[in-house]
């Protein structure tokens, strides 16, 4: 499936940057958008979340996704692409995430309050007490963690984006390894859909193609990788 994609998988850093100009300039060919990727990182103090690497955005902070309660995250632990807003009132998929192993896990980050509350905060922008509380209960929206840094920064400002994980997924959800690598964030003040016919298989190509890279020089977060216990 990675025969279609011309990318640079010479290095880890060079598939992502490779795949980012790739997507931007024949996925979303004469379409008006910004790539950009976030890398699942193991934080000594924190744990597992979502850092800016490699690909980023001109004139504009890196920022940190939490892990997994925000829509790069999430896109992530179900390793599927999210599209917003228009998955805003979209249940997140309790049932596909037990399949996959991850509930235990993500049970356990999510009622830790030191990984919880760690950069970027969600207690700022949500009811944290409730969040945990629908995560607990299994009927929890993506809308409801979702962090609006459109208004932080006029270079920040978009209409709409996608989350494409590294790896992606297919819906039967064969895979020896549950690796997550990252995610590339795409967004565009465009009016038209980001995700569509003509550029779901394009997108699941480079996200296979990246996946290979990581695998090929065994970086990234692997399953197996500890997470900090609170001290």
């Amino acid at each position: 499936m990675t025969d279609h994609v011309n990318i640079n998988a010479s290095s880890v850093a060079n598939a992502v940057k490779s795949a980012a100009h790739y997507i931007q300039n024949e996925v979303f060919k004469s379409r008006a958008v910004r790539v950009s990727f976030s890398e699942k990182r193991l934080n000594p103090s924190f744990g597992p979340r979502l850092e800016t690497a490699y690909a980023t955005l001109a004139n504009q902070a890196n920022h940190i996704h939490n892990y997994p309660l925000s829509i790069a995250g999430w896109a992530l632990v179900e390793g599927r692409i999210i599209s917003w807003p228009q998955e805003r009132l979209v249940e997140c998929d309790f049932e596909r995430i037990t399949r996959l192993g991850k509930l235990k896990e993500l049970d356990r980050l999510v009622a830790d309050d030191r990984l919880i509350n760690a950069p970027p905060y969600l207690a700022r922008v949500v009811d944290v007490g409730a969040l945990k509380r629908s995560f607990a209960e299994r009927q929890l929206k993506l809308g409801a963690f979702y962090q609006d840094w459109s208004g932080w920064s006029p270079a920040g400002r978009y209409s709409q984006f996608i989350s494409v994980p590294v790896p992606l997924l297919n819906d039967n959800l064969e895979s020896s390894v549950l690796d997550e690598f990252g995610v590339f964030n795409i967004d565009s003040f465009e009016s038209a859909p980001l995700l569509d016919e003509s550029t779901d298989v394009p997108l699941s190509h480079v996200a296979e193609a990246v996946a290979d890279a990581y695998r090929r020089f065994n970086t990234g977060f692997r399953p197996n990788d500890e997470i900090p216990t609170q001290q």
